[in-house]
């Protein structure tokens, strides 16, 4: 497979420039680390496959499969590996909510009592005892 010259050079500007977004991210804390790594990965994937197309046939071959085929199957398991990390990451924060809630309606119930026990002393200290 061919690709002209402009466009290999159009491509790792690209994925050069998407690198150094994602250290900015990471930098500025908009980015978690780890997650950046899964970016890193798709930024050198799309780096090297632009770059060397014939990379694409050597896979292909080594899986027996067309290149359309092997394209979108590189696809569609970075995409299923990275839906698969966001959903264990928004399950690990609804159950970090739902404790947080929960202690929050705890903190609350405590805090009701307590301001209850003043209110009873202090009705009991103005009373006089005469």
């Amino acid at each position: 497979m061919k690709i002209a010259f402009h466009l290999r050079i159009l491509i790792g500007a690209i994925c050069l420039s998407t690198v150094g977004i994602i250290f900015v991210l990471i930098r500025q804390n908009r980015l978690k680390e780890k997650y950046g790594v899964l970016w890193l990965f798709a930024a050198f994937s799309i780096f090297v496959f632009g770059l060397w197309p014939d990379l694409l046939t050597v896979v292909s071959k080594l899986f027996r499969l067309h290149h359309l085929t092997t394209l979108f199957m590189v696809a569609f398991l970075f995409l299923f590996g990275l839906v698969l990390k966001f959903t264990v990451a928004i399950s690990q924060l609804y159950d970090r909510n739902l404790a947080l809630a929960q202690e929050v309606a705890m903190l609350k119930e405590s805090l009701k009592g307590l301001a209850v026990k003043m209110e009873t002393g202090l009705d009991q200290k103005e009373e006089p005892v005469g």
